[in-house]
């Protein structure tokens, strides 16, 4: 496991140790899962808490409950690949140098890019403004401004940010299937 999966799951763990009447938590924040409210605790008041009718509102679907069931499984087992939003926040970041040199190698002759460090933020929640280690593709298109070709980038729903007045496509978030898509889209942009 990775030092930031085994985090949360030793801090979970730690916190379990100290016996907590109840504790609550989300499903999409630990495990990068379902959005769903996970309630641990003492058997006798987890009882309590299925007797009240508000549970019936509340509860989540069975669809819900297998999705997370396999997601915890994933984790578990350390099959990050499996959980979308997890994979991507421990990918290792020589791994994205080679996704995002694949790209450049696809769109060097035809636009202005160069691969960058960058950083990441992971997001609200239990991790506000945790930012981590990334790499970036930056892409400039003549006569535009770097507002217009994140404009014309997300008229082709691919989602790229500006930094430092350059607009930029973060690796992190970027899977190798979708290489051949933007790579298109560049080319499409470009000549037009």
């Amino acid at each position: 496991m990775t030092l930031e999966a085994d985090i949360w799951f030793t801090s979970l763990h730690e916190i379990m140790k100290d016996d907590p009447s109840l504790l609550s938590f989300s499903g999409d924040k630990l495990f990068g899962s379902v959005q769903a409210g996970i309630i641990v605790g003492k058997k006798e008041l987890i009882a309590k808490l299925k007797k009240n009718q508000l549970l019936r509102m509340l509860r989540v679907d069975k669809l819900t409950l297998s999705i997370l069931t396999q997601d915890i499984q994933s984790m578990l087992l350390e099959k990050y690949e499996d959980l979308p939003t997890l994979g991507m926040l421990f990918k290792d970041v020589e791994e994205l140098k080679e996704n995002a040199q694949l790209l450049m190698n696809e769109v060097k002759n035809i636009v202005d890019c160069e691969i960058i460090d960058t950083t990441t933020l992971i997001g609200g929640g239990s991790t506000p403004n945790k930012k981590i280690p990334s790499i970036a593709v930056t892409i400039a298109l003549k006569n535009y401004s770097p507002n217009k070709i994140q404009k014309l980038f997300r008229e082709k729903n691919i989602i790229g940010r500006i930094e430092e007045e350059k607009f930029l496509l973060d690796f992190r978030t970027i899977d190798m299937k979708d290489i051949a898509t933007i790579t298109e889209s560049i080319k499409c942009l470009a000549t037009s």
